[in-house]
């Protein structure tokens, strides 16, 4: 059973994480670029560093969370029979495979369409094959994420979770069985291994069964966060200072996996301090209906903010910051606006993309 308060608190995460979302995507060309001219070399290296902390450490806490908070809401009350698991696969269906197809084709049509524009074509590297030279099977796989990313490559979260929930009986199985055994081979495996070495993450399939195994368990999803005190969390902020201050690009380090594991645990405690003060969790929740809809749109709408705000800070010292803050925060309000618009004007339209 799923108390009040940890509903709510659940709720006041799902923006935050979202953001955190956001902000590991908009590194992706604003560390590559370069020191503006003559401009002190200082400016940029600071920019970087707060970059990388922002998107490499803290951000990353947020795809596990998500995983973690998606298993332990499948689980809940979850007996094994037939019949629930196929309800559960049905309602899944509704919010997940549905926009996951709804999100990629659009992206697919969207991408195909300003390929043809010679205004917008400009914007396409030239590296990729265009959309319309796309044989049947190149365009499955670009729509299903099948050998490669979706075509809207956020998505890939939501084809793994997918396939993650279809194994739901086998992962029910093995955390009967010896579910911490089961546990601490992924956490391993996680640890050592490239995210990529299965078919589906396996960081992605380890928090989704940790969630999974407290909710089998019988116990609250927050049981964890008593660990996430003062002295954790400075321990988490000085080991993401560090891995920003070398500069550490490898995100399947041990450190910087141990960083998100110490992460997840500090975040979950902040939703208690954000349940604590009633305007705060009001405004999360409030946010957090949005969250699906931010996740799906924000790409590839990202990517061009960012390349149409690159040249009105060219020269700037700290130009590389700008670019980062300016494209998440126009990215964000573009994302909501078109949310706020739906709701009101084509609610039907807005919960099918929104998986409701």
């Amino acid at each position: 059973m799923l108390s009040q308060l940890s509903s709510k608190r659940i709720d006041a995460l799902r923006f935050p994480l979202i953001v955190g979302v956001v902000l590991i995507h908009a590194s992706g060309a604003t560390t590559a670029l370069p020191p503006a001219g003559d401009k002190p070399l200082w400016a940029f290296e600071l920019a970087k560093f707060i970059i990388h902390l922002l998107s490499h450490e803290f951000a990353r806490t947020a795809v596990p969370l998500f995983f973690a908070i998606s298993g332990y809401l499948f689980f809940l009350n979850f007996s094994g029979t037939t019949i629930q698991y196929l309800s559960k696969l049905k309602a899944r269906s509704r919010s997940l495979l549905i926009p996951f197809l709804i999100w990629n084709l659009l992206t697919l049509g969207l991408f195909w369409g300003a390929e043809l524009l010679p205004y917008t074509a400009r914007f396409f590297s030239g590296g990729n094959k265009p959309i319309s030279d796309y044989g049947v099977r190149e365009f499955f796989s670009a729509l299903l994420g099948i050998g490669r990313p979706p075509a809207a490559y956020q998505f890939w979260f939501v084809r793994d979770l997918i396939f993650i929930v279809v194994l739901t009986p086998i992962i029910r199985l093995l955390l009967k069985n010896g579910g911490v055994a089961y546990l601490t081979v992924l956490l391993l495996a996680w640890i050592v291994l490239p995210d990529s070495a299965l078919p589906v993450s396996i960081g992605g399939l380890f928090f989704f069964s940790a969630g999974a195994f407290i909710a089998a368990a019988g116990r609250d999803f927050f049981v964890l966060d008593r660990f996430g005190g003062p002295i954790v969390g400075i321990a988490y902020l000085l080991l993401c200072s560090a891995l920003a201050f070398i500069q550490n690009a490898d995100l399947e380090s041990p450190a910087h996996k141990i960083g998100i594991l110490i992460g997840v645990v500090c975040i979950m405690r902040f939703s208690r301090f954000a349940s604590s003060h009633t305007l705060l969790e009001r405004v999360f929740i409030a946010l957090g209906s949005s969250s699906f809809f931010v996740f799906a749109m924000h790409e590839p709408l990202l990517t061009l903010v960012r390349k149409l705000c690159t040249p009105l800070v060219t020269g700037h010292s700290m130009g590389v910051l700008l670019v980062y803050f300016l494209s998440v925060l126009v990215t964000l309000l573009v994302c909501l606006s078109a949310h706020t618009f739906l709701k009101s004007h084509a609610k039907g339209l807005e919960g099918i993309l929104s998986g409701r």
